[in-house]
C-alpha cells in the first residue's frame, strides 16, 4: 500500500476493529475488569447463581458475541489484501484437519499452566455459576455459548486483529502483542492466573500467519471449552467424562506429532535441496 494512501486506510480499519472489538467483547472486557480490580481470595471463591428471572437475559448476552464474531468474519473477507500480504487465504480440508489438532496444542497448554497456578500456586479465580444449580434452560444455554466461544471471540480477537493491522501495514510481533493484550482483557476474571492465558493468543497468531484460516482455531476453542463445559456438567451428575483432561490433550497430542512430522519433512527436503544445489 502506497505511504499516501496508508493513514486514510488506518483511520478507517483501526476504528472499525475497536467497534467491533468494544461491542462483541465490550462487555466481557469491563466485566472481567470490574472483577480483577476487586479480586481477593474470599471474593475469588464464591459463586453466582443466575436466578429464573435472569436466565432469559442470560440467554440473550450469549447472541450479540457470536453476531458481531459474524461481522468480523465479513470484515475480514472485505479487508482481504493479495496474499501473500494478505494472512486470511482459503485453506483445503486437510489442511484444515490437521491444523484442528495443532489449535488444540495452545488450548491444552493454557489448561495445564491455569492448572498449575491454581494447585502450585495458589491462585483462585472467580468461580462463576455452578452447572448444578442451573435450570435445564440455562444449562442448555451455557452448553451453547461455551460451544460457540470460538465463533464468538477468534474472529474479533485474533482474524480481524491479523487482518486489520496488516492491512495498516503494522508488523506481526506488535499483532502478536495486541492479540495477547485483547485476550487477557477479557480474562481478567483469573487473577493473577491470568499469567497462563499469554502463551495461547501468541501461538494463534503464530499458526495463523502459517495457515491463513481461523476456522481450525474456531472450532478447537469451542470443542476445548465444551468438553469442559460437559465435564462440569457430568460431574455434577457424579459422572466422570475425562473429556478436558484425557479426550482433548490426547487429541492435542495428535497435533503435536503433526508438528514434528512437518518439522521434520521440511528438514529432509531442505537437505535434500542443498545436496541437490550442490552436486
Amino acid at each position: 500500500m502506497e505511504p499516501d494512501r496508508l493513514i486514510p486506510a488506518r483511520l478507517t480499519i483501526i476504528p472499525l476493529i475497536v467497534v467491533i472489538v468494544a461491542c462483541g467483547l465490550g462487555d466481557g472486557i469491563i466485566e472481567a475488569v470490574r472483577y480483577f480490580l476487586t479480586y481477593t481470595p474470599d471474593t475469588a471463591s464464591s459463586s453466582v447463581v443466575i436466578g429464573l428471572d435472569d436466565e432469559l437475559d442470560y440467554a440473550f448476552t450469549v447472541v450479540p458475541p457470536i453476531i458481531f464474531g459474524i461481522l468480523a468474519c465479513i470484515a475480514m473477507r472485505l479487508l482481504r489484501l493479495p496474499a501473500p500480504n494478505c494472512p486470511h487465504r482459503r485453506i483445503s480440508v486437510r489442511t484444515g484437519v490437521l491444523a484442528f489438532f495443532v489449535a488444540l496444542i495452545p488450548l491444552v497448554l493454557n489448561n495445564w499452566l491455569l492448572q498449575f497456578a491454581i494447585t502450585v500456586l495458589h491462585f483462585r479465580f472467580f468461580t462463576g455459576t455452578p452447572l448444578s444449580l442451573l435450570s435445564p434452560f440455562a444449562e442448555g444455554t451455557m452448553m451453547v455459548a461455551y460451544a460457540a466461544a470460538g465463533l464468538e471471540e477468534e474472529p474479533i480477537a485474533l482474524g480481524l486483529v491479523a487482518v486489520g493491522l496488516r492491512r495498516c501495514k503494522v508488523s506481526w510481533p506488535a499483532i502478536a502483542a495486541v492479540a495477547v493484550l485483547l485476550r487477557l482483557s477479557y480474562h481478567l476474571y483469573y487473577g493473577p492466573a491470568i499469567v497462563s492465558w499469554a502463551l495461547w493468543p501468541l501461538l494463534y497468531v503464530m499458526l495463523y500467519r502459517r495457515i491463513g484460516s481461523i476456522v481450525p482455531m474456531i472450532l478447537a476453542h469451542g470443542v476445548n471449552d465444551l468438553a469442559i463445559a460437559l465435564d462440569t456438567w457430568w460431574q455434577s451428575h457424579m459422572v466422570i467424562a475425562h473429556l478436558s483432561d484425557r479426550v482433548v490433550p490426547a487429541m492435542a497430542w495428535v497435533g503435536v506429532a503433526i508438528v514434528v512430522v512437518v518439522i521434520v519433512r521440511r528438514t529432509v527436503l531442505g537437505m535434500r535441496a542443498v545436496r541437490a544445489a550442490k552436486a
